[in-house]
């Protein structure tokens, strides 16, 4: 009985995740989703069979779903942090070119604004 509830639950993480990625056109939060369901189903088989085995599968979901959610958030503070890094409006770029010039040495064109 409790191997058909890890097997739904299984299948019902499958259908969730692809629904939210579906919608959501993101990729860590239906896998964070997937690996929820499933570390729930392994979980759920432990408890019908309490062997070596079952408890190191679910030792291994567990390692695999840390590790897949931090290096998603991992790659996802990556692209954040690019894209703040660049300038936003062509004023901003301009500054952030004259600040260059003027650390390499070369004179800041007439009538541009210093960046403050």
């Amino acid at each position: 009985m409790l191997h058909q509830a890890a097997l739904l639950v299984t299948l019902l993480g499958l259908i969730a995740a692809a629904c939210a990625g579906v919608r959501l056109r993101r990729v860590r939060p239906p896998v964070a989703l997937l690996t929820d369901f499933l570390l729930a189903a392994v979980l759920i088989r432990l408890a019908a069979d309490p062997s070596w085995t079952t408890l190191t599968i679910t030792a291994a979901t567990a390692a695999l779903r840390m590790l897949l959610n931090s290096g998603l958030r991992a790659v996802v503070s990556a692209r954040r942090s690019d894209s703040s890094a660049a300038p936003q409006s062509e004023e901003e770029a301009a500054a952030a070119a004259a600040e260059l010039g003027r650390a390499s040495g070369q004179q800041q064109e007439p009538g541009a604004r210093p960046r403050t």
